[in-house]
């Protein structure tokens, strides 16, 4: 199952830690909260230095794609965060940011340890660059786009069977669909598909740990 996430159907809500608010992509199980997902991806904007949300049993991946960075203290260690290069970290870490030059828009990945990992990848596409991806089984993965306009087409596509759901488009038929910037879309399942268009893409591939009951 694939699904298109517009930025506009986003809800902001508070950190954990109430220090500033974050706008979930996606998380599973679908629903879930911050004290029982598997897996979450948001977007969030950072206008002021402070405190991290303490996550224990959790690993996060941070990536700044607006704005000049930050620097990130993490367990009394500092790391300049630049954009677009992802740093992983601890969730059960104190942890502190400054920012460098003024605010900031961020992509954080939170996996839980004992149910799943995560890794992300940036992708400059053209043209004259397109991107390949395949998930396989006990994957699902999340595609950004960050800026300009992409293009999702699974093998075989079709342009016939989209159906819309308010800000969110179903494919659950093959077909070409498109992303505009901090759009994303979900795909949960085995599946093949190529990325054109003109921008870049933020690829975050989340392997569950945990398999399904009729894989038992």
């Amino acid at each position: 199952m694939t699904d298109v996430l517009s930025h506009k159907s986003r809800i902001r809500t508070p950190w954990k830690n109430g220090g500033g608010t974050t706008a979930e992509v996606a998380s599973a199980p679908e629903g879930a909260s911050l004290s029982d997902f598997a897996w979450r991806v948001s977007i969030a904007e950072v206008s002021r230095d402070g405190p991290f949300s303490e996550f224990v049993g959790v690993d996060r991946i941070i990536m700044v794609i607006e704005g000049a960075g930050m620097l990130l203290s993490a367990n009394g260690v500092e790391h300049r965060l630049e954009p677009m290069r992802p740093f992983n970290f601890s969730g059960d870490v104190a942890t502190m940011a400054r920012l460098i030059d003024g605010p900031t828009r961020d992509i954080n990945v939170m996996t839980r340890r004992q149910s799943s990992t995560a890794v992300l990848a940036v992708e400059c596409i053209t043209s004259k660059k397109l991107v390949e991806v395949d998930v396989i089984k006990n994957e699902e993965l999340v595609v950004i786009a960050t800026s300009g306009n992409l293009s999702i087409a699974e093998h075989d596509a079709s342009l016939d069977g989209r159906q819309s759901i308010g800000c969110r488009a179903s494919l659950a038929n093959p077909l070409r669909a498109s992303l505009t910037s901090l759009d994303a879309f979900h795909q949960h399942g085995p599946s093949s598909f190529e990325l054109g268009g003109d921008g870049v893409a933020v690829i975050v591939r989340f392997r569950n740990l945990i398999a399904p009951i009729s894989n038992l």
